[in-house]
């Protein structure tokens, strides 16, 4: 929903500064006439682009001060966050009259794009590996990855929609054909195959130099994601952490995303999986986004957040745990009875719980009952009913 408010400088807010840079403070007769679906606003920035600010109730002398009599189209921002607004130089002496403008905001979330390209690997009747690369070519949605074949499916805000594409690949690809008679196994490692399962996530374009906020995105999906999945993750899981791949804090940036490469591939070993796994990390990487835009950066690099990262203003937020813990946890594959229950009861603090409450269950019930994942096995196209 869009709306027009007309924005005035508090200097009580001003004053006070700090918390106050990142709030929108909004009559309550305004809240009550446009029903905001959120606790926080996109403010259009006059420069291009917009700032995400947290809803909070107005301070009194502010209200007892404006000449605005219809307190549904007011709202108050710091003197700071006003000429970031506005794009005006910041004076002392700006007349009244610069202090008072209406602004298109929004309650809408900015949908964050996610997409993936999970491995997965084909072996003949005697379980021998036929290289992907010998039969498929490179650039394809359903390609090769080297010896592995890889799923490019079309990205997606939603995840029903990206686990659709997903299967659409598994059954439609016009490269099925030329791999039908194979087996087609996921997993983590199987005959010494390190396969992933990297996931990409979206940039809001409201974060100024979001770019700079990848690495600690990484480690809480690392700790809220990667860690409890050390009880299913198989086969020889281990084998791939202590390899090339899966390593804490393993991501790259690519054209602007988060290119999460710790996950392995055991996640594509059946559609329930999927949408668990991957809604779970879309109701974290929103929280964080959200987040994000009402917090101070302060920047860490990978080495100083994997010896104390769990120091981080934002990643606080999330009640980590020490990170050379996560790190130890996944280097070695698996975490302890009581810090998995710990770990799993955090999902509810999430501000998008709710959103996605019905992967987050999955995902736990994954995670904390192992025996039932061990019957699923491996089998691709098994699981996914390919035929």
């Amino acid at each position: 929903m869009d709306i027009q408010l007309k924005l005035r400088v508090s200097e009580k807010m001003s004053k006070r500064s700090g918390e106050e840079e990142f709030l929108i403070r909004i009559p309550k007769r305004a809240r009550e006439t446009h029903k905001f679906k959120k606790s926080r606003l996109n403010v259009k920035l006059s420069s291009g682009g917009d700032i995400s600010l947290k809803i909070r109730e107005v301070y009194k002398d502010d209200l007892r001060s404006t000449d605005i009599d219809d307190r549904s189209v007011i709202g108050f921002v710091t003197k700071k966050v006003f000429f970031k607004i506005t794009n005006k130089v910041h004076t002392e002496t700006a007349p009244p009259s610069d202090y008072n403008e209406y602004f298109w905001i929004t309650d809408e979330d900015e949908p964050l794009m996610m997409g993936c390209d999970p491995e997965f690997l084909l072996l003949d009747k005697d379980d021998r590996v036929v290289g992907a690369s010998s039969i498929l070519d490179h650039i394809s949605q359903l390609g090769s990855d080297g010896t592995l074949a890889e799923l490019r499916p079309e990205p997606s805000e939603n995840v029903k929609v990206l686990v659709g594409n997903l299967k659409n690949l598994l059954k439609n690809s016009p490269n099925v054909p030329k791999i039908l008679h194979l087996n087609w196994k996921g997993g983590a490692c199987i005959q010494d195959h390190e396969l992933g399962g990297h996931v990409h996530i979206g940039t809001p374009s409201n974060i100024h130099d979001s770019f700079k906020y990848l690495n600690l995105l990484t480690a809480v999906l690392d700790d809220y994601l990667t860690a409890p999945f050390t009880t299913v993750d198989a086969p020889d899981a281990i084998k791939r952490r202590q390899g090339h791949y899966g390593w804490y804090l393993g991501y790259r940036t690519d054209h602007g995303r988060l290119e999460w490469r710790t996950p392995s591939g055991f996640w594509l070993v059946h559609p329930t999986i999927s949408r668990a796994f991957l809604g779970t990390t879309k109701a974290v990487a929103e929280t964080f986004w959200g987040r994000a835009g009402e917090s101070k950066l302060s920047g860490m690099d990978d080495r100083t957040i994997k010896e104390r990262g769990e120091e981080n203003t934002l990643i606080k937020t999330f009640d980590p745990f020490p990170c050379s813990e996560t790190q130890r946890d996944i280097f070695q594959n698996k975490i302890s009875k009581d810090k998995l229950k710990k770990s799993v009861e955090r999902f509810k603090s999430l501000e998008y719980y709710s959103k996605y409450k019905h992967e987050i269950t999955s995902f736990v019930d994954i995670v904390t009952m192992k025996k039932d994942v061990e019957k699923l096995g491996i089998d691709i196209k098994q699981n996914w009913r390919i035929s």
